[in-house]
């Protein structure tokens, strides 16, 4: 099983609106209709690579980092 895999019960829809709660908080809004669903599957991908960096099995550059 890789590492990816047995993380994937924390990447959870929870956590991706709670980031969706906290930017809205800050002022920060989706736009409207096709172009919010599309900014917010971009949001989800860019915020799991941000979960991996901050864990350290990625680098500032967004390869993956082997994990000893």
């Amino acid at each position: 099983m890789t590492e990816n895999r047995r993380d994937e019960h924390r990447f959870t829809t929870t956590l991706v609106f709670g980031l969706v709660r906290l930017l809205e908080s800050h002022g920060y809004r989706r736009p409207d209709g096709v172009a919010g669903d599309l900014a917010l599957g971009r949001t989800v991908g860019v915020l799991h690579e941000l979960c991996e960096t901050y864990e350290g099995r990625r680098d500032g550059f967004g390869k993956v980092v082997e994990v000893a």
